[in-house]
């Protein structure tokens, strides 16, 4: 009965490995000192290219343990099979962490998006929130508004939408009156609420000639003519 064959020690297979790279790298050597050669000519350096090139096939070719492999450039090599798998498994490695990567960047991106998106809603929740309006009525219709001492448009009655929460100061004019009771009101104006303000005007004596006004006080009481006056016939 046959002997069962001995593994190999540690020390025979690091002789083994250190031999075959010490082949590999003597042959590389050789290759970079004959293409390295400048003396030669072009048609000498392919011929040597050639001759290389043919010798490491020989080489490979009568090594089973060796196989032609293109790797990632284009370019031949004789890899053994465990360096194949090594360098299969390294492609597949890269391939994988760059889709990983893709859809790290992608699911990030969503995220990022969507809280983008929710941030916008919020803002405008909150502003919606914090807004209210005011109408301004007033028996006279046509009259100029004035809400915090800026003009507004339009012109008396109207309704103002999106005013910001808290103390305004709303105020009418209208040429030829003025306004019954305190020239401006404060409303406290609450999220979502319609505040109500009312001007009450009447004409201004001042603003009127004296004539005028002797007429409008006359016109407005007993409906006599005012002394030295004229009625037509």
């Amino acid at each position: 009965m046959a002997k069962d064959k001995q593994p190999l020690s540690e020390k025979e297979i690091r002789k083994l490995v250190q031999r075959e790279i010490s082949k590999r790298e003597e042959l590389r050597a050789q290759e970079k000192q004959i293409l390295e050669d400048r003396g030669r000519t072009k048609e000498e350096i392919d011929r040597y290219q050639k001759i290389i090139e043919d010798e490491k096939r020989k080489y490979y070719e009568s090594n089973p343990d060796f196989h032609e492999y293109i790797n990632e450039l284009g370019e031949v090599e004789w890899l053994t099979d465990e360096e194949i798998r090594d360098r299969e498994q390294l492609f597949d490695d890269e391939i994988e962490e760059l889709e990983t990567g893709k859809k790290r960047a992608q699911l990030l991106l969503i995220v990022v998006f969507g809280l983008f998106l929710c941030a916008v809603a919020l803002v405008i929740a909150l502003l919606s929130e914090k807004t209210g309006s005011i109408q301004i009525i007033s028996n006279i219709k046509g009259a100029s508004i004035y809400l915090d001492s800026a003009p507004m448009e339009p012109l008396t009655d109207a309704i103002f939408t999106d005013i910001p929460v808290g103390k305004h100061v709303v105020s009418v004019e209208l040429p030829g009156y003025k306004i019954v009771g305190d020239p401006s009101q404060t409303v406290e104006l609450e999220s979502k609420e319609r505040e109500i303000v009312i001007f009450m005007l009447t004409e201004d004596l001042d603003q009127i000639q004296p004539e005028e006004a002797v007429k409008t006080v006359f016109s407005n009481g007993s409906g006599q003519n005012p002394p030295g006056s004229s009625t037509n016939p």
